[in-house]
C-alpha cells in the first residue's frame, strides 16, 4: 500500500488501491466452498426439509401439469394469476433442489479422499 500511495497519478492510484482491496470484500455466501462443515450440514438439513415438505404435500413440477399450463397459455395468449403462482412454486421447488444438489456435491467432494500418484 505504501508503494501504491506513492504513485503521483490520482486516478491510477485509486484504481490500484481498488484492485488491491477488492478481494477482501468477498461475501462468504458467494460460494458453497466457503461454508464451514457445520454450516454446510445445516444448509443441507434445511434444503432437505423443504424438499421433503414439498414432496409430502405434493408440490412439484410434473410434466402433466406443465402441459396443462402451456395449453392454457397458448389458448389465452397470456399468463393467468394461477399460472404465475404455479410458475413461482415450480421455480422455488427447482431452486431448492438445485441448492440441495450443490450442498450434497460439496459434502461428497469434502469427504472423498484425493491422492496424488507420484511416479519415481
Amino acid at each position: 500500500m505504501t508503494l501504491i500511495r506513492s504513485v503521483p497519478n490520482g486516478a491510477l492510484k485509486a484504481k490500484l488501491i481498488s484492485l488491491a482491496v477488492e478481494p477482501t470484500f468477498v461475501n462468504k455466501d458467494w460460494g458453497i466452498w466457503s461454508f464451514t462443515t457445520e454450516e454446510l450440514i445445516a444448509d443441507q438439513y434445511f434444503h432437505s426439509q423443504v424438499d421433503n415438505f414439498a414432496s409430502y404435500i405434493g408440490i412439484g413440477a410434473s410434466a402433466l401439469s406443465g402441459k396443462g399450463l402451456l395449453v392454457k397459455l397458448w389458448s389465452n395468449r397470456k399468463v393467468t394469476k394461477a399460472g404465475v403462482v404455479t410458475l413461482v412454486i415450480w421455480g422455488t421447488v427447482l431452486f431448492n433442489k438445485s441448492e440441495l444438489s450443490k450442498v450434497n456435491n460439496e459434502i461428497q467432494r469434502r469427504s472423498s479422499i484425493r491422492t496424488i500418484n507420484i511416479q519415481p
